[in-house]
C-alpha cells in the first residue's frame, strides 16, 4: 500500500490518525498507571478533555 503525501489533505488524515494513535497509547498508560498507583486515581481520570 502506497501513500501520497503531495496533498495537503493526504497529510491532515493521516496526521489525525496518528493522533488518535497516540492519544489512545497515552491512554492505555495512564490507565496502567492508575492500576498500580491508586491515590492518583481520582486526579487522572478528571484530567481528561472532557471537563471542557
Amino acid at each position: 500500500m502506497q501513500i501520497r503525501t503531495d496533498s495537503v489533505q493526504n497529510r491532515r488524515d493521516i496526521g489525525k490518525m496518528l493522533l488518535v494513535k497516540i492519544r489512545d497509547i497515552i491512554k492505555a498508560a495512564v490507565i496502567k498507571n492508575t492500576e498500580s498507583l491508586t491515590h492518583v486515581d481520582s486526579t487522572v481520570d478528571n484530567s481528561d478533555v472532557t471537563t471542557y
